[in-house]
């Protein structure tokens, strides 16, 4: 029976050896990941302190402004013209920026043309306006005639206040 009693008390022993080992183990770990999050908060304020880049400035300097919006819808429609693209629907919807988003105006298009002209028509576009991104686009052969393509584009020009 005292054999029994000390191969329990030897095992109950190294069971609580190896919980303290664990937790140093643990202990050690946090304190590792603890040292991490203030090194990265520390890079975060310094970051956040700097302000924006001068490449960042320097983009949204080269923003148009929101007030260009009417030539901007009048040089879509006339490089469409110039290209032999029909648009047959355009509306306009400015959203103001907030102190997280830049200004954007939607331009919502429905045009005809074929393929190679609307191509060329769109290059066009984001050429002259860099500030200019296709947020969707849908081309699909019209029914009755092969070489031309019924087009609905979601163009976004971001701008500034």
């Amino acid at each position: 029976m005292g054999l029994h009693l000390l191969a329990a008390g030897s095992v109950v022993a190294a069971m609580a050896a190896a919980g303290w080992w664990y937790g140093q183990h643990l202990r050690a770990s946090a304190d590792a990941l603890q040292g991490e999050l203030q090194a990265a908060q520390g890079e975060l304020a310094a970051v956040q302190s700097a302000g924006p880049t001068p490449a960042q400035i320097s983009f949204v300097q080269g923003l148009p402004r929101v007030d260009r919006t009417d030539d901007v819808a009048r040089d879509i429609s006339r490089l469409a013209q110039t290209r032999d693209v029909q648009i047959t629907a355009l509306s306009v919807e400015p959203r103001l920026a907030t102190s997280s988003e830049l200004g954007k105006v939607q331009f919502n298009l429905a045009a005809q043309s074929e393929y190679k002209a609307a191509k060329a028509w769109l290059a066009d576009l984001l050429e002259r306006y860099p500030a200019l991104g296709v947020q969707s686009l849908s081309i699909r052969a019209q029914a009755n005639e092969s070489t031309r393509q019924d087009i609905h584009l979601t163009l976004v020009l971001f701008v500034k206040d």
